[in-house]
């Protein structure tokens, strides 16, 4: 058994097998050069904008205005001024809809990361969030991901992104270790409204393999890499 500090997201007490999520690059198609590439673009604005004005009307009612309001600002982000000005210059000097979008997207994430105000860079994930979702709408590639599992694992991932978060459910998802993320990002608010326990543990990824049994103790943070049965059961009845 091996003991990993981490910090505090979430509190509560989750056991289980592990899910890995790995970030999947989208390797663009460059190849139609003779489509409209301001037309690609809206288009992919466009229908990230309905996903997550629908995101927005089933949070407000499933879950809280306060978590509706986290997708209704992604859908003001995909369609910031800033993005979108430098976005259209880049494609009239040639790239695509998709490099130009992400080049202009991560310009304004870089200048945030430099910011020397923490809830200002607590918003970064969230603009990657939006960001990601227009890229994937761009190459034709559906963007959310259904967790579920026939028992609830524990849900290793890099980064906290809310729309991978708003889809775990406890009947799935036990718990979560993310390798970077903080108590005030807005992915913090949705895992203690779904009263989700959530470390964060910087390096997780590279401590941990797939199927790997876990315990999450939420209330210390720390994490119990493949654990005794007796250590589980001993802790959760010291918890009771």
């Amino acid at each position: 058994m091996e003991q990993i500090s981490g910090s505090i997201i979430n509190r509560g007490i989750a056991f289980g097998k592990v899910y890995i999520l790995r970030d999947n690059p989208l390797r663009p198609n460059r190849t139609a050069k003779q489509i409209n590439q301001m037309a690609v673009l809206k288009a992919a604005l466009s229908n990230s904008s309905e996903q997550l004005d629908q995101l927005a009307r089933i949070t407000h009612y499933e879950m809280s205005e306060g978590i509706s309001i986290i997708f209704e600002a992604h859908k003001l982000m995909i369609s910031d001024p800033l993005i979108l000005e430098r976005a259209t210059t880049l494609i009239n000097k040639g790239l695509s809809a998709y490099d130009a979008y992400h080049q202009a997207a991560n310009e304004v994430i870089d200048t945030f990361s430099k910011l020397d105000n923490d809830y200002m860079k607590n918003r970064i994930i969230d603009i990657e969030d939006a960001a990601e979702r227009v890229l994937s709408s761009i190459e034709n590639v559906q963007y959310e991901i259904e967790l579920h599992f026939p028992t609830p694992r524990l849900l290793i991932l890099d980064k906290m992104k809310p729309s991978v978060l708003i889809n775990c459910n406890r009947d799935s998802i036990s718990g979560i270790i993310s390798a970077s993320g903080s108590y005030n990002q807005h992915s913090g608010t949705i895992v203690r409204m779904k009263e989700i326990p959530t470390l964060v543990i910087r390096n997780i990824m590279e401590q941990i393999q797939e199927n790997d049994r876990g315990l999450i103790d939420g209330d210390q943070g720390l994490f119990y890499r493949n654990p005794t049965l007796d250590f589980v059961n001993e802790l959760l009845k010291e918890r009771r």
